[in-house]
């Protein structure tokens, strides 16, 4: 495992990732999220959103983007990624 640590130039043991406040959108809206990680530069996150109470037969995902983490100061490096809110169903989803 050290020698990992090495290779990568991370030395954090465990994986962190923090999510900024998304405030209200209109339906249809293209939304922006983003945050805070310890993962390397150029690693992708996967966002999914989820169903609170899909109809019988529906899967719970009702929509989701990649995000990508860029490099950013100290141990803290910075993701985002844009959602396109049109495919997702109204009133079901947080």
């Amino acid at each position: 495992m050290f020698a990992g640590i090495i290779l990568t130039g991370s030395f954090s043991i465990f994986s962190a990732v923090t999510i900024d406040p998304i405030r209200d959108h209109a339906a249809k809206d293209l939304v922006v999220i983003t945050g805070t990680t310890n993962l390397m530069a150029g690693t992708r996150l996967e966002l999914d959103i989820i169903a609170l109470s899909p109809a019988p037969g529906e899967r719970p995902r009702a929509g989701g983007t990649d995000a990508f983490v860029v490099r950013g100061g100290g141990m803290a490096n910075s993701w985002s990624g844009a959602l396109d809110t049109s495919p997702i169903p109204r009133g079901n989803t947080r």
